[in-house]
């Protein structure tokens, strides 16, 4: 409660020519002026809500097997994470290549945040060369991975290379293959090391080949002087 005073002058009486009359019929007070202020108080709380998130990550993404005869297989292992914050269903794992199997995330597998689950991927081949392929995972999260595979099974005949690393950082090297000199070249792969091994290659045929250097923005140097190779015929 809070209290307010107002004076109120004294009232003053003027003299007129018909006599004496009130001008002001207010007598000297103090007039105090009660003021009550409710105050009202309460409670806000306020929540902070997080959208929900489902994203998956594999580790390793790229799963190299090198070198494997024909007739053995080897195997590796990926681990699919839930980096998210709500759950993630895996609907499928599919490998794009009859030579790469996949198994231990059969459909259905639902992953909590943080929850962790081994992919196995086996890789058989089924011919001398090199072999590439994919493993698709689908899911329900936002950013379902795609795991990269490569492989390869000795045939009678390789053409290997080696080349000088670049002066710049870089993150791998792409390998180019032509059957004539100055090209048109077709990519074989991208290789971090200093040196690839072609093992498609057919007997009796001349092969040209050429390098680029890659940088953390897959940016592309020119290509390294051609190098030349011709496979004997058995």
């Amino acid at each position: 409660m809070t209290t307010r005073s107002i004076y109120v002058p004294t009232a003053r009486f003027v003299k007129s020519h018909r006599g004496t009359a009130p001008l002001v019929a207010l007598a000297a007070a103090t007039l105090l002026l009660l003021l009550g202020l409710a105050g009202c108080s309460g409670l806000i709380s306020s929540k902070t809500s997080t959208s929900a998130t489902a994203a998956l990550t594999a580790n390793p993404a790229n799963l190299n097997f090198g070198d494997v005869a024909l007739g053995n297989d080897s195997t590796q292992n990926s681990t699919l994470t839930n980096t998210g914050n709500s759950k993630v269903t895996v609907s499928g794992v599919a490998a794009s290549s009859s030579e790469f199997m996949v198994s231990g995330v059969p459909g259905g597998t639902t992953l909590s945040s943080g929850q962790s689950a081994v992919l196995t991927v086996t890789f058989k081949p089924s011919n001398s060369g090199n072999a590439t392929g994919t493993i698709t995972i689908s899911s329900n999260a936002n950013n379902s991975p795609i795991i990269t595979l490569l492989g390869a099974s000795p045939g009678p005949h390789s053409v290997g290379l080696t080349w000088s690393p670049s002066t710049s950082p870089v993150v791998g090297y792409y390998v180019y293959r032509g059957t004539v000199t100055n090209g048109p070249y077709a990519k074989l792969n991208l290789v971090a090391a200093t040196q690839f091994t072609d093992l498609s290659v057919q007997a009796g045929q001349t092969y040209t080949y050429v390098v680029t250097a890659v940088d953390a923005n897959i940016t592309e140097s020119s290509y390294s002087n051609p190098a030349t190779a011709t496979v004997p015929t058995p």
